[in-house]
């Protein structure tokens, strides 16, 4: 597919612009804060070094925890943080560049060998998760990650693909597939808070969409967990996605401005009163704003879409601070084809009030309310060939609103010891319709018809011990307790790392994990055989996963990472179709819901290893490949084991790229990124064509469910951008394009009534996304 001409001069356009740049060097300032591990209190009188500076350049942390370098020419620099009686740390390739201040937040560990700066190897923190209590299976991710990765669209959920363990979705959404499970174990959380799905034209019971909401403008480094994650976190079976939001600059006012193929965005930091700061930030559907101008260039179900979020910090008790925070977006598409007509549309929303204070030296409060929610719509016909029009085939309505409050506090009882715990209270409210038309029966029923509330309540407390400065272990449980059914969960966590030396650790972590369903599974409705409609399912147990997880990693240099995990999951308790030969099973659904009568017969299993070898990014250069190999079975209510849908047996990802700096002062970078993926197709249940003809609607048979495989995935994505920094402002042009060789892996199948054939539908084609930002 080549791009138009408008485009192309578009790019052309843009290209002059940010090369008209002159040949001078640009400057800008490093600056950050620097605190405590667990207690969070600001550290006083830290070292803060350039590495490789000749004379050496450096400076000391103030009375707050801060320190700030003079102006210093755009480019990477290595930080190096040194305290006496903690360990040191050094944090490479942080980037400057003109357009904005570099500011860092960086947490220090407290040695427990007394009195002295310890120095080893394995301080540089490059991927170590963010929580102290994660001892396996999860790492951190910065915004430039988000924003260099080839195929990411700076779409965090989409960089994750490339993780070990993790699968794309190979339709196109952003649905994250962790190590075989379903994409609905997974849990999202943003500063804090459990939202249901941060994403644009989500279903009900989804956890990815087309689009995310979340943009790179307004990320911190995060966390991602796909194992025997820490005891804070309930209600996930997966894994989990913690999304912190980053703080605005509270010295100077800074702007971004960015447009392309998927939106037109603007971004705004700056001070607010004595010590405080705001960061907003808004985004528009470019294709939708064409259509409201009456340009059409995607046919005419044109997909709208608009997304806002904000982060407001103000300085709260001494060394504490209040935040404020929201983050909402909505999504609609109508669709009139010749097969059918569809009008949908998903809104999500969160906003909290978090108030963190140190209670003294040794103790940590946060303390938080928050309101979140989403609304679906969705109204569907299908043309009659007997008929020769459109007949009504379903509608649904899904409304959720959610009041949480509670509180978190760690204490640290030592440099050996630390507590940790907290207790939520969450009251759920929700108004639901859903008409469904039974094939069977060829009716339409109300399946859901209910408007209440219900309240869920989860609490944790876990202990972190380091015997020696080699070995942490980390201990705890979490609890949680559904109103609506009186159902509840306690489960137990235990992680371990033992740091052999400065290149060689050993890691291990077990973990029960349970998951409540989506309300609209509780209260659904079954239209039984005589006509009378029951309500099957508002006492399932909890979903519940048990995971056991070994790793090793090998610190083959200081910017060379390998890494090795084994894991075994047993999942039991999971809600299964209660019919005589069903072959249903929960675990193979991406989203949606089921009105037929369930129980928690249903059992699964998955186990893999994984290997990663990470080069950091030095000289230029960096590249992650990961591979694991994997198998995922599952058990219905007919006791028979087969495939799950997500047991694609292996996966293995490249993900690379390199910078060049251009002009005579370096102040211009070419980056050329490149993702690939090669993986195992997912397992499906062929259509019986005779039954499916007869009846007019796809049958499979459950004696065939899940029999088998599809083709082998593959889809490359290449990046490549060019960034100039001028005296106060930072250019860049970014053409990402998705699977360049427009692969077409088939991907779905059904029966088509009225063709009377199978259609398939295949991997997202060749896909262009060009962007254009400017920073200052």
């Amino acid at each position: 597919m080549l791009l138009p001409k408008k485009w192309a001069l578009c790019v052309m356009g843009m290209l002059c612009l940010i090369a008209s740049a002159n040949n001078f060097s640009p400057d800008n300032v490093i600056r950050g804060k620097v605190i405590e591990e667990d207690t969070k209190m600001p550290l006083v009188g830290v070292a803060v070094i350039i590495k490789g500076s000749d004379p050496i350049v450096g400076t000391i942390t103030d009375v707050n925890g801060l320190f700030e370098f003079e102006p210093m020419p755009v480019g990477r620099y290595h930080l190096q943080f040194q305290f006496l009686g903690y360990e040191s740390q050094t944090i490479p390739n942080v980037l400057l560049s003109s357009g904005k201040e570099t500011v860092l937040s960086i947490s220090m560990r407290e040695s427990i060998t007394g009195l002295q700066e310890v120095k080893v190897l394995g301080s540089t923190k490059k991927g170590e998760a963010k929580n102290s209590m994660a001892m396996i299976s999860a790492r951190s991710f910065s915004v430039e990650e988000t924003q260099r990765y080839a195929g990411g669209f700076n779409d965090p959920a989409r960089m994750v693909a490339s993780y070990a363990g993790v699968m794309a979705d190979p339709s196109g959404n952003n649905e994250i597939i962790v190590r075989g499970n379903s994409p609905r174990g997974l849990q999202w959380r943003i500063e804090g808070v459990p939202v249901a799905n941060p994403n644009h034209f989500a279903n009900e019971g989804a956890t990815g969409g087309a689009i995310g909401i979340l943009n790179s403008s307004i990320l911190s480094n995060s966390d991602f967990y796909t194992s025997a994650f820490p005891a804070e976190f309930g209600n996930a079976v997966s894994g989990v996605f913690d999304i912190d939001l980053r703080q605005g600059n509270d010295q100077k006012r800074e702007y971004v401005v960015q447009g392309g193929v998927l939106g037109l965005d603007a971004a705004a930091e700056g001070p607010l009163g004595n010590g405080g700061s705001y960061l907003v930030n808004a985004r528009y559907s470019s294709l939708a704003l064409l259509k409201s101008m009456g340009v059409k260039v995607a046919g005419e179900a044109v997909p709208e879409y608009g997304d806002a979020s904000f982060n407001i910090n103000l300085p709260g008790c001494k060394n504490g601070r209040l935040q404020l925070f929201g983050v909402a977006g909505y999504s609609n598409i109508e669709a009139d084809e010749e097969d059918y007509k569809q009008d949908f549309e998903a809104d999500m929303w969160v906003t909290g009030l978090n108030y963190l204070c140190p209670l003294n030296e040794r103790t940590y409060l946060k303390s938080s309310v928050s309101y979140n929610g989403t609304f679906n719509k969705w109204y569907y016909e299908e043309y009659v060939k007997d008929s020769e029009s459109y007949e009504f085939r379903g509608s649904d309505r899904f409304e959720y609103h959610t009041l949480r409050l509670g509180a978190d506090v760690t204490h640290k009882v030592s440099s050996q010891l630390t507590l940790k715990g907290g207790a939520y209270y969450n009251q759920q409210f929700y108004n639901m319709n859903m008409l469904i038309y039974d094939d069977e029966q060829q009716q339409v029923y109300t399946a859901l018809d209910d408007d209440g509330s219900a309240g869920f309540i989860n609490g944790y407390a876990s202990v972190k011990w380091r015997p020696a400065s080699a070995l942490t272990i980390t201990a705890g449980a979490h609890a949680q307790y559904l109103q609506l059914n009186n159902n509840y969960s306690i489960d137990p966590r235990l992680g371990m790392r033992y740091q052999v030396n400065d290149k060689h650790a050993f890691t291990a972590g077990v973990g029960l994990h349970s998951k409540a369903e989506n309300t609209s599974i509780y209260l659904a409705r079954t239209l039984l055989d005589d006509g009378q409609i029951v309500q099957y399912n508002k006492n399932l147990d909890m979903m519940k996963s048990m995971h056991y997880v070994v790793g090793y990693e090998n610190r083959i240099s200081r910017n060379l990472l390998l890494k090795l995990e084994a894991y075994y999951q047993n999942l039991y308790d999971v809600p299964v179709e209660m019919e005589e030969g069903s072959s249903y099973s929960i675990l193979n659904d991406m989203s949606g819901y089921i009105t037929e009568r369930l129980n928690n017969d249903g059992t699964g299993k998955n186990y893999g290893i994984e290997a990663t070898l990470e080069k950091y990014l030095s000289n230029n250069v960096y590249f992650l490949l990961t591979s694991s190999v994997f198998n995922a079975k599952y058990t219905a209510f007919d006791k028979r084991e087969r495939n799950s849908r997500f047991n694609n047996g292996y996966v293995v990802n490249f993900t690379g790229g390199k910078d060049f700096f251009l002009g005579q002062e370096k102040n211009k970078t070419l980056g050329l990124n490149l993702r690939t993926i090669v993986a195992g197709g997912n397992y499906y249940s062929p259509i019986d064509v005779n039954e499916s003809q007869d009846k007019g609607y796809t049958i499979r048979p459950d004696e065939l469910a899940f029999s088998q495989q599809r083709d082998d995935f593959f889809k490359v994505d290449l990046k490549v951008s060019y960034k100039v920094n001028r005296k106060k402002s930072t250019h860049t042009l970014e053409l990402d394009i998705q699977n360049i060789t427009n692969a077409q892996a088939v991907v779905y199948d059904y029966w088509h009534p009225n063709k009377e054939v199978i259609e398939e539908g295949y991997q997202w084609a060749l896909f262009p996304v060009i962007n254009y930002r400017i920073e200052f």
